[in-house]
């Protein structure tokens, strides 16, 4: 596993653990009912319960498994349909309203993208481009052929739901953040091969996500509007990827 979700898993660990100790003998004295703490982890809140001070708070932890493609200058390669990435989002909800119907979620996302695909991703460091194309003629046909990057960003979302636990929601919101590695791996014959050399791969990216679902699933969608390359000669594409979301507090 990557050392670097290694360090953030436990960081989210250590940060929902706090407190939860000092807290079991009131939350069992307060009988604290699933309805106030929706999701999987409802009972392991490491939070000082509210009881009905203020809006209940929801989609804390959310992990969501989503398909990643690009769009753009594709040049006839296709992406495979396994091409399957996820996101674990740590978020504070700032309830707007005593009823949590509306709210604002803000926090710190890890995102591992993963897309497989049939092109190359040629570079020519005296011109720092970067460009997608099939296989030219005679070349080793590659397999296990994909591109991976991690990157760590901030979430922003406005969201609205309906009255009580059993609610539906929408979430429409924005995140950016700044690429920690990349890198194409695949394999020709029995030789496996992993290329870092992207000269102009973008440091930085944003775009805007939404969800919509009920209680504790919904359907994500995310779309960046900064291209994967800074260089104007290089491939423009435009990352998107899209799936599931599972709140697990």
């Amino acid at each position: 596993m990557n050392y670097r979700l290694i360090i953030f898993v436990s960081f989210i660990c250590l940060f929902f653990t706090k407190n939860s100790f000092s807290q079991a003998d009131t939350i069992k004295k307060q009988d604290t009912q699933s309805r106030y703490n929706p999701g999987l982890l409802w009972r392991f809140t490491g939070f000082e319960p509210r009881y009905g001070k203020e809006g209940e708070k929801y989609d804390r932890l959310v992990v969501d498994i989503c398909y990643n493609d690009w769009l753009g200058d594709k040049n006839g390669t296709k992406t495979q349909w396994y091409s399957i990435g996820y996101n674990i989002n740590l978020l504070f909800d700032v309830p707007f309203n005593k009823q949590s119907t509306a709210s604002m979620g803000i926090g710190l996302s890890f995102s591992h993208v993963n897309l497989m695909n049939n092109g190359v991703l040629r570079s020519n460091d005296s011109l720092e481009t970067t460009t997608l194309t099939p296989h030219f003629a005679g070349e080793t046909p590659r397999k296990m052929n994909k591109f991976v990057a991690n990157y760590i960003e901030i979430p922003v979302e406005f969201r609205f739901r309906s009255p009580g636990y059993q609610h539906f929601k929408f979430h429409l919101g924005f995140k950016a953040g700044v690429r920690i590695s990349s890198f194409e791996r695949w394999k020709e014959g029995s030789k496996k091969f992993k290329e870092f050399n992207h000269p102009d791969i973008a440091r930085f990216r944003y775009g805007i996500t939404a969800r919509i679902g009920i209680r504790n699933w919904a359907l994500f969608g995310s779309f960046f509007i900064s291209d994967l390359f800074t260089n104007s000669q290089s491939s423009q594409l435009l990352p998107y990827s899209f799936g599931i979301s599972l709140s697990l507090f």
